[in-house]
């Protein structure tokens, strides 16, 4: 395995401007053996990344509906494997990743073989303290959801730059290294997430079967997160609705039906006090906690339903 190409697939959803970037970052990699698809999830027409923007050797597909995160990938997915292409990086669109993160990422599977490996998702506290972007609980790496715990700060130092990979108990989804192996023995994302949780859910499953994550701390990638969203206060309360549903589902799965029952109620307590401030987004909220015990999954609602025409 001297130099495996890997495919690089970043989903576009009206990030135009952000997405240029991206994929600028990733063009400038040190690891030549790449190739870069662009999905695009149905991005409205004034907001998708014009063809004529794209440098001829990134190849573009368009969805014509936001099939969401496992299912924009899957669509990079299938581009790489007509490539030939022996692993996929997935790379959220308001990332920007270092120009070493891929090396750095494949020479952590030539040493630990096949596995699923995160770059380290990083962003600039408002004190200008580089922190970990990425929840601390999932760098236990016998790690389950649990109902009572709250994440600390990860402060990413220069030791941290030097440490080597090491087994957690997942990894982020915006910069997502896995073996095609790895896909054709154990599948992908399930798709009833929608959003968020995917990368987690995926992690947890393939770790029972075998399957460790690790994390590559000197691979690293600008992410302050929340790109597709951001200034879009209507999208923002349907994200919310998918992180509360999302969230319980996960720990029904992966932690048992009395903390997943714990979650649901923590949520709608959540719910209740966001209300007195902004009634619409505790709805959503609600919303979700309710679907997710009702066993509602899916794409219950568009994102795109909600965007407003003085959306950023």
């Amino acid at each position: 395995m001297n130099a495996p190409l890997v495919a690089i697939s970043v989903v576009d959803w009206n990030t135009r401007e952000a997405t240029l970037r991206c994929l600028d970052a990733l063009r400038a990699s040190t690891y030549e053996n790449r190739r870069i698809v662009l999905v695009d999830n149905a991005s409205r027409d004034d907001r998708a990344v014009p063809a004529q923007a794209i440098h001829p050797d990134i190849a573009i597909v368009r969805s014509a509906t936001n099939l969401g995160f496992g299912g924009g990938h899957a669509l990079g997915l299938a581009v790489a494997r007509a490539w030939g292409a022996q692993a996929i990086w997935l790379v959220n669109s308001d990332a920007i990743a270092e120009p070493d993160a891929l090396a750095r990422l494949v020479d952590a599977w030539r040493a630990h073989g096949d596995a699923l490996y995160g770059a380290a998702p990083i962003a600039e506290a408002a004190d200008g303290t580089t922190l970990l972007n990425f929840p601390e609980k999932y760098l236990d790496p016998h790690g389950v959801p649990r109902a009572f715990r709250r994440d600390r700060p990860v402060v990413y130092d220069a030791a941290w730059r030097e440490r080597a990979p090491f087994v957690v108990g997942a990894v982020a989804g915006s910069a997502f290294f896995v073996p095609l192996r790895v896909v054709d023995a154990h599948g992908w994302f399930d798709p009833a997430w929608f959003m968020y949780c995917e990368e987690v859910d995926y992690c947890y499953r393939l770790r029972a079967a075998g399957i460790v994550s690790r994390l590559v701390p000197g691979a690293r990638v600008r992410h302050a997160g929340g790109g597709s969203h951001r200034g879009r206060p209507r999208v923002d309360d349907v994200v919310a609705y998918y992180r509360a549903r999302n969230e319980i589902v996960l720990a029904q799965r992966h932690a048992g039906r009395v903390v997943g029952a714990v979650t649901a109620a923590k949520k709608l307590a959540r719910g209740a006090a966001t209300a007195l401030r902004s009634p619409r987004r505790g709805g959503w909220i609600a919303r979700g906690a309710f679907d997710a015990v009702a066993g509602r999954l899916g794409k219950t609602f568009a994102p795109e339903d909600h965007l407003g025409d003085g959306d950023a």
